[in-house]
């Protein structure tokens, strides 16, 4: 199984423009659109209405003229720390010598996102993450790391609108509502959940999109011994010999739903070479060791009858020598 980290951090910048009103205008486009503190961004202008090429520009930071001539459309700066403010504003004076201006606060801010399938059910002592699968139940919690002027926003503070595949749920939006739950749908490939936070004041509003797939659930196969128990360090994953009168084989599922009680909410389906095996305990099964050398093999078949995308099939080879 692959590991898949849970944190998902994501930087954001809180921009608000200001400009003079008039009949014509100019645009400014930032790269990257959401730069992390200390990034590098470009600042370019562009106008439908003039040519920008030769008008004169002047790049105003913190009230200091940083950057001025004819033609200086392109503009690179350092994003401060998060929550600290760069206010940059823009003098441009069109060849027919109209002065238009424009401002706008460059502020930095984070979120720090991470996701979780409550009730997919892992082995124990798994060091991965249970991965959701089709119908799966998935949990998002946003910790905005917030600053304005050194101090820090507490997330009651903050608005939060989820979005989940283009469609805003209310329900699950607000002030301090920073976690969201919902269903993996199968009508969509990839989930899209879109997060836009935003303090109380409005000076600082964020915005972060990730999507989410669904994983193909799977069943390992594990040895069961009566001193040592389940040995989840090693999977049956090849061709096995059967060395003892008796072996026992318990059955994990992965990225099913049912992390309460597996054994409740899933069916297994045992056979061996082909015929049906009856068993006690739903995922494990018990095999003797015949008499004569041949080979076969062991298969089960585990199903999620509430979720009915949710079935995986695993078949393990087996040989076995003449008993002593």
């Amino acid at each position: 199984m692959k590991k898949i980290l849970s944190l998902i951090f994501i930087s954001f910048l809180s921009i608000s423009f200001a400009s003079a009103q008039s009949v014509i205008d100019f645009s400014v486009d930032l790269y990257p659109q959401y730069p992390k503190e200390f990034e590098k961004v470009t600042l370019t202008l562009d106008s439908t209405h003039f040519d920008i090429n030769t008008s004169k520009i002047s790049w105003i930071v913190d009230g200091k003229v940083v950057y001025s001539g004819t033609g200086f459309k392109i503009y690179s700066i350092q994003t401060p720390k998060n929550g600290v403010t760069k206010n940059i504003s823009i003098e441009v004076y069109t060849p027919n010598n109209y002065l238009l201006t424009k401002s706008f606060a460059l502020t930095p801010q984070a979120l720090d996102i991470l996701w979780e399938a409550p009730n997919t059910y892992v082995p124990p002592f798994y060091k991965g993450k249970a991965l959701p699968a089709e119908e799966s139940i998935i949990k998002v919690v946003a910790l905005p790391n917030f600053f304005i002027n050194n101090k820090s926003i507490n997330r009651d503070s903050v608005s939060f609108t989820w979005t989940l595949n283009d469609i805003t749920r209310d329900s699950f939006s607000g002030y301090g509502k920073n976690s969201f739950t919902f269903k993996m749908d199968p009508l969509y490939e990839t989930s899209v959940i879109k997060l836009t936070a935003s303090t109380l004041d409005g000076f600082s509003s964020v915005q972060g999109t990730f999507g989410l797939k669904a994983f193909t659930p799977e069943i390992l196969l594990y040895e069961k011994t009566p001193l040592l128990g389940v040995l989840f360090h090693q999977a049956f994953v090849k061709t096995t010999a059967l060395s003892t009168k008796e072996t026992s084989f318990y059955a994990a599922p992965f990225s099913f739903s049912g992390k309460d009680d597996f054994l409740k909410s899933l069916r297994f389906s045992w056979n061996i070479g082909g015929v049906g095996v009856a068993n006690t305990i739903p995922n494990i099964v018990t095999l003797r060791k015949p008499a004569e050398s041949g080979k076969t093999s062991l298969s089960v078949f585990v199903s999620n009858p509430t979720k009915i995308l949710q079935e995986a099939n695993k078949t393990l080879p087996l040989v076995y020598t003449e008993s002593e």
